[in-house]
Protein backbone atom coordinates (compact mmCIF):
# COMPACT_ATOMS: atom_id res chain seq x y z
CA UNK A 1 0.00 0.00 0.00
CA UNK A 2 2.79 2.38 0.82
CA UNK A 3 3.95 2.49 -3.31
CA UNK A 4 0.03 2.75 -3.71
CA UNK A 5 -0.03 5.94 -1.85
CA UNK A 6 2.61 7.74 -2.92
CA UNK A 7 1.25 6.78 -6.99
CA UNK A 8 -2.21 8.44 -5.40
CA UNK A 9 -0.84 11.16 -3.72
CA UNK A 10 0.70 12.25 -7.45
CA UNK A 11 -1.96 10.95 -9.91
CA UNK A 12 -5.21 12.34 -8.19
CA UNK A 13 -4.34 15.52 -8.03
CA UNK A 14 -3.91 15.66 -12.04
CA UNK A 15 -6.90 13.21 -12.84
CA UNK A 16 -8.73 15.38 -11.12
CA UNK A 17 -7.42 18.60 -12.67
CA UNK A 18 -8.41 16.77 -16.13
CA UNK A 19 -11.91 15.78 -15.02
CA UNK A 20 -12.53 19.20 -14.07
CA UNK A 21 -11.83 20.77 -17.18
CA UNK A 22 -13.97 18.56 -18.86
CA UNK A 23 -11.50 14.78 -19.29
CA UNK A 24 -12.70 11.74 -19.60
CA UNK A 25 -11.20 8.90 -17.24
CA UNK A 26 -11.34 5.21 -16.62
CA UNK A 27 -8.72 3.93 -14.39
CA UNK A 28 -9.20 -0.01 -14.22
CA UNK A 29 -8.24 -2.61 -11.15
CA UNK A 30 -9.34 -6.32 -10.33
CA UNK A 31 -13.17 -5.92 -8.99
CA UNK A 32 -11.30 -8.20 -5.75
CA UNK A 33 -8.96 -5.66 -4.84
CA UNK A 34 -8.93 -4.06 -1.47
CA UNK A 35 -7.99 -0.54 -3.13
CA UNK A 36 -11.59 -0.46 -4.39
CA UNK A 37 -12.51 -0.03 -0.87
CA UNK A 38 -10.07 2.50 0.56
CA UNK A 39 -11.74 6.10 1.57
CA UNK A 40 -9.79 7.67 -0.43
CA UNK A 41 -10.67 6.04 -3.59
CA UNK A 42 -14.28 5.17 -2.56
CA UNK A 43 -14.27 9.42 -2.29
CA UNK A 44 -12.91 9.71 -5.30
CA UNK A 45 -14.98 7.70 -7.55
CA UNK A 46 -18.06 9.47 -5.40
CA UNK A 47 -16.85 13.08 -5.99
CA UNK A 48 -16.11 12.68 -9.97
CA UNK A 49 -19.51 10.54 -10.32
CA UNK A 50 -17.78 7.63 -11.59
CA UNK A 51 -19.49 4.41 -12.78
CA UNK A 52 -18.40 1.05 -12.66
CA UNK A 53 -17.89 -1.11 -15.72
CA UNK A 54 -17.96 -4.60 -14.72
CA UNK A 55 -15.52 -6.95 -17.42
CA UNK A 56 -15.59 -10.67 -16.74
CA UNK A 57 -12.04 -11.89 -18.19
CA UNK A 58 -14.48 -15.07 -19.60
CA UNK A 59 -16.04 -12.84 -21.81
CA UNK A 60 -13.02 -11.42 -23.13
CA UNK A 61 -11.26 -14.74 -24.32
CA UNK A 62 -9.23 -15.26 -21.16
CA UNK A 63 -8.63 -18.82 -21.04
CA UNK A 64 -6.33 -21.61 -19.70
CA UNK A 65 -4.27 -23.41 -21.90
CA UNK A 66 -6.94 -26.18 -22.37
CA UNK A 67 -9.00 -23.57 -23.61
CA UNK A 68 -11.62 -23.56 -20.39
CA UNK A 69 -12.38 -19.80 -19.38
CA UNK A 70 -11.40 -18.24 -16.55
CA UNK A 71 -13.35 -15.48 -15.17
CA UNK A 72 -11.36 -12.86 -13.68
CA UNK A 73 -13.45 -9.61 -12.96
CA UNK A 74 -12.26 -6.14 -13.51
CA UNK A 75 -14.05 -2.77 -12.56
CA UNK A 76 -13.42 0.13 -14.95
CA UNK A 77 -14.31 3.26 -13.28
CA UNK A 78 -15.53 6.00 -15.80
CA UNK A 79 -17.30 9.53 -15.94
CA UNK A 80 -18.45 8.59 -19.36
CA UNK A 81 -21.81 6.77 -19.86
CA UNK A 82 -20.97 5.79 -24.06
CA UNK A 83 -17.17 4.15 -22.14
CA UNK A 84 -19.87 2.45 -19.20
CA UNK A 85 -22.28 1.24 -21.13
CA UNK A 86 -19.67 0.21 -23.84
CA UNK A 87 -17.74 -2.31 -20.98
CA UNK A 88 -20.79 -2.74 -18.83
CA UNK A 89 -22.59 -5.67 -20.79
CA UNK A 90 -19.54 -8.15 -20.52
CA UNK A 91 -20.01 -10.06 -17.67
CA UNK A 92 -19.93 -13.56 -17.68
CA UNK A 93 -23.13 -15.17 -20.12
CA UNK A 94 -23.28 -18.14 -18.22
CA UNK A 95 -19.82 -20.37 -18.63
CA UNK A 96 -20.69 -23.95 -17.12
CA UNK A 97 -17.32 -24.10 -14.99
CA UNK A 98 -14.51 -21.70 -14.83
CA UNK A 99 -10.58 -22.73 -14.59
CA UNK A 100 -9.20 -20.95 -11.38
CA UNK A 101 -7.37 -17.63 -11.75
CA UNK A 102 -4.35 -18.81 -10.23
CA UNK A 103 -0.43 -20.12 -10.68
CA UNK A 104 0.79 -18.76 -13.95
CA UNK A 105 -2.97 -17.45 -14.96
CA UNK A 106 -2.79 -15.06 -12.12
CA UNK A 107 0.30 -13.25 -14.16
CA UNK A 108 -1.60 -13.72 -17.16
CA UNK A 109 -4.61 -12.26 -16.15
CA UNK A 110 -2.49 -8.84 -15.50
CA UNK A 111 -2.44 -8.36 -20.03
CA UNK A 112 -5.54 -7.66 -21.57
CA UNK A 113 -6.57 -10.26 -24.15
CA UNK A 114 -7.10 -8.73 -27.97
CA UNK A 115 -10.40 -9.10 -27.95
CA UNK A 116 -10.77 -7.07 -24.44
CA UNK A 117 -8.07 -4.32 -26.22
CA UNK A 118 -10.13 -4.14 -29.18
CA UNK A 119 -13.36 -3.45 -27.23
CA UNK A 120 -11.52 -0.90 -25.08
CA UNK A 121 -10.18 0.72 -27.70
CA UNK A 122 -13.38 0.98 -29.42
CA UNK A 123 -14.95 2.35 -26.40
CA UNK A 124 -12.77 5.34 -26.41
CA UNK A 125 -12.71 6.03 -29.99
CA UNK A 126 -16.66 6.50 -30.03
CA UNK A 127 -16.04 8.44 -26.73
CA UNK A 128 -13.55 11.08 -28.60
CA UNK A 129 -15.79 11.43 -31.42
CA UNK A 130 -18.92 12.36 -29.59
CA UNK A 131 -16.83 14.76 -27.60
CA UNK A 132 -15.58 15.88 -31.05
CA UNK A 133 -19.25 16.42 -32.64
CA UNK A 134 -20.47 17.99 -29.82
CA UNK A 135 -17.27 20.36 -29.41
CA UNK A 136 -17.19 21.11 -33.14
CA UNK A 137 -20.77 22.31 -32.76
CA UNK A 138 -21.50 26.50 -32.35
CA UNK A 139 -22.78 27.48 -29.34
CA UNK A 140 -25.83 29.53 -29.28
CA UNK A 141 -25.27 33.07 -29.32
CA UNK A 142 -21.96 32.68 -29.29
CA UNK A 143 -20.55 35.66 -31.79
CA UNK A 144 -17.39 33.60 -32.74
CA UNK A 145 -19.78 30.78 -33.68
CA UNK A 146 -17.95 30.52 -37.53
CA UNK A 147 -14.63 29.93 -35.42
CA UNK A 148 -15.93 27.93 -32.91
CA UNK A 149 -17.64 25.41 -35.53
CA UNK A 150 -13.96 25.23 -37.40
CA UNK A 151 -11.95 24.34 -34.76
CA UNK A 152 -10.90 21.21 -35.01
CA UNK A 153 -10.95 18.33 -31.48
CA UNK A 154 -7.51 16.63 -31.10
CA UNK A 155 -8.31 12.84 -29.76
CA UNK A 156 -5.02 12.70 -28.49
CA UNK A 157 -6.54 14.95 -25.86
CA UNK A 158 -7.92 11.56 -24.52
CA UNK A 159 -4.61 9.37 -24.51
CA UNK A 160 -3.67 7.91 -21.23
CA UNK A 161 -1.27 10.55 -19.51
CA UNK A 162 1.66 9.11 -18.34
CA UNK A 163 3.28 10.05 -14.85
CA UNK A 164 5.90 8.79 -13.52
CA UNK A 165 6.58 8.83 -9.27
CA UNK A 166 10.28 8.60 -8.65
CA UNK A 167 10.59 7.58 -4.74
Amino acid sequence: IDEFDRIWKVWEPIVREHVKNSGTICPEWPESTSYWKLPKVRRFCKDLGLMKAEIHGCRMGFKSDEGRPINKPLLFATNDSHIYASLDVYRCSGCKSHFPCSGKYTKRSEEYTDQMAWVIHKAWHEAAARISRQMSQPKPGNKDAAATSSMQFLPTALAPAVVTVKP
